[in-house]
């Protein structure tokens, strides 16, 4: 039992893939010999907009007197629309620079490590990237329509660094291991909530595999996949070096797996519905309509988000989701009788029991008519349809019960 104890414990402290290197201290006080190009890669954070990590290009070039960080993930925080534009595919980003000391003292700040890699170019393809940094950040080129998987700060540096070397440096081949809901919603692990929704928002166009070029979406994949890349037999990448230690690492190694968590969330929801019907009285109606008004609410809203980024974002990953068939708009329906419900109305409780009918076969419909038994559908089945059952069976109580 000390034995398992002692494996549990060291496999909770087991240290991520970025702390295991223990990569030397990056010293950027002197001012180099020759022309160096670095990416600098910063760990995710705990907002939502930075739960993805970010990266970009350090330029040091003496003869020229340059000192900047090449960022291409600048938006305009105030934005009011900024949470739509980016699920929509509308946002606007642009390209930017800053100092490396600017940049330092606004990661350090928020607890981000920092990670550098010194590139080891040919000459002419060190000379086309410093020539693609100049344009990249003319007002002309700068902004560009923000794309999570490909159009973003990583892609960016990514494609500039695969032009300068004239094709890509890593493999394009499609691979089982890397799916853009894998990717996403281990990024997004720290925010459960957030990943429950995105995971339900993604349809199945989020689950076709990644080609390890694909899967640099991500700055942290980009990072890895660098520092085993070659051209023309040689690594791209001469130094790794650790510019600042933070708080925040790496994200998970995998997505949290949820399908039993959302199976026990439904059925217990399930079984304290049941439960109330045995003593149907003031009390216990008032209960079953706050559950039923929350379940409309919630799942009305989700759905009808999901249905609005079917319908109008440029990401395809938001497409065709089946998920729809388990909850959709029409669960408002049971928000709008749950009022009905509460004053003990034996029209709307009536009702309130059809519409959870109507809706339950719709879910039990959509679970025959997608493939049964995936993971992420059928995750959602198992919160979604068991409280829907659970309002059929006791509805019924509510009507007959008196007061």
């Amino acid at each position: 039992m000390n034995a398992l104890r002692t494996l549990l414990t060291l496999a909770l402290l087991a240290p991520t893939p970025l702390l295991a290197a223990e990569l030397p201290t990056c010293d950027f006080r002197l001012n180099p010999a020759e022309r160096e190009l670095w990416v600098l890669t910063m760990s995710p954070g705990a907002e939502l907009f930075t739960v993805f990590g970010h990266n970009g290009l350090y330029l040091r070039d003496p003869r020229a007197d340059i000192d900047e960080v090449y960022n291409f993930g600048a938006y305009e925080t105030n934005d009011p629309n900024l949470l739509e534009g980016f699920l929509a595919g509308t946002q606007l980003y642009t390209s930017d620079t800053r100092s490396f000391h600017s940049m330092l003292a606004m990661y350090s700040h928020e607890e981000r490590t920092v990670v550098a890699q010194k590139l080891d170019l040919p000459p002419a393809a060190a000379q086309r990237l410093v020539d693609a940094l100049r344009v990249a950040i003319d007002p002309e080129h700068a902004d560009y329509r923000y794309h999570w998987a490909l159009a973003n700060c990583s892609t960016k540096v990514r494609d500039l660094i695969a032009a300068a070397l004239e094709g890509p440096f890593v493999s394009t081949t499609p691979n089982p291991e890397f799916t853009q809901r894998g990717e996403v919603l281990r990024h997004m692990a720290s925010l459960p909530w957030v990943e429950l929704g995105v995971d339900f928002i993604m349809a199945k166009g989020a689950d076709e595999p990644l080609s390890e070029w694909d899967a640099t979406f991500l700055p942290a994949n980009l990072r890895d996949a660098m520092a085993k890349a070659t051209f023309e037999g040689r690594p791209i990448v001469s130094t790794t070096c650790l510019v600042y230690r933070g708080r925040f690492d790496d994200a998970p190694a995998h997505a949290p797996e949820r399908t039993a968590t959302l199976w026990a969330l439904g059925l217990s929801l399930g079984v304290l519905i049941l439960l109330l019907a045995f003593w149907p009285n003031v009390a216990t109606r008032a209960l079953l309509a706050a559950i039923l008004a929350t379940y409309g609410l919630v799942g009305g809203a989700l759905s009808a988000v999901s249905l609005w980024l079917w319908a109008g974002s440029k990401l395809e990953v938001f497409w065709q989701n089946s998920k729809l068939f388990f909850v959709n708009p029409g669960a408002v329906g049971l928000f709008v009788l749950a009022t009905g419900v509460l004053f003990g109305s034996r029209w709307a409780t009536k009702w309130a029991r059809l519409w959870a009918l109507g809706l339950l076969g719709v879910a039990c419909a959509g679970l025959l008519v997608t493939t049964f038994g995936v993971q992420e559908r059928f995750a959602f089945f198992g919160l979604f349809a068991p409280p829907l059952l659970a309002f059929v069976k006791a509805l019924p109580s509510f009507s007959k019960a008196k007061g």
